[in-house]
């Protein structure tokens, strides 16, 4: 049936927005922000143009020596200090007794490099109020490459990104 009076149009529908249109604007925004938050906590990104391929890239991450000092006493990681103590090898009878258990389960053992040094180094966790206690003479290989990598991780962990829809870090 017909109605009367002039007839209704029906409102023209809007052109399908593309999936990629928000998503992408989402994940640079997300990335800026994250970004942002790492050079706020010290750390120096590095984008490395040169192995851009695939539309992936990569950002190297370094770690300037006084984020390493803060971070390493913040995570209270243990560090060797000037300090060496001299380790005294077993006599008597429990020596022999060690000897041949130590004989007896060497197949079992993988085969690793020993270290049979008399004296090793002291280490206390690391502070620097007290960096007179610890051998900065060398500050390139103070701070091992598995402690530089587990102070960027905990930095990675703790940067969130809280401007998108939901919180990362």
């Amino acid at each position: 049936r017909g109605s009367i009076g002039s007839r209704q149009q029906e409102p023209e529908a809007d052109p399908p927005l593309q999936p990629s249109d928000f998503p992408e604007d989402d994940k640079r925004m997300r990335r800026d922000e994250f970004e942002l938050n790492l050079l706020e906590s010290g750390l120096e990104l590095e984008s490395d143009e040169e192995t851009k391929a695939y539309g992936l890239g990569f950002v190297k991450i370094h770690a300037p020596w006084h984020v390493l000092c803060r971070e390493a006493e913040f995570l209270k990681i243990k560090m060797p200090t000037k300090r060496v103590y001299e380790v005294k090898q077993k006599t008597g009878i429990l020596s022999k007794i060690s000897k041949i258990g130590h004989k007896m389960a060497s197949p079992l053992r993988p085969k690793v490099e020993e270290d049979d040094s008399e004296f090793k180094n002291l280490s206390y966790p690391f502070s620097r109020e007290k960096k007179h206690l610890f051998d900065l003479s060398d500050k390139d290989n103070f701070f091992t490459t598995t402690t530089r990598s587990t102070i960027v991780y905990e930095i990675l962990k703790r940067a969130t990104c809280t401007r998108a829809k939901y919180s990362m870090g």
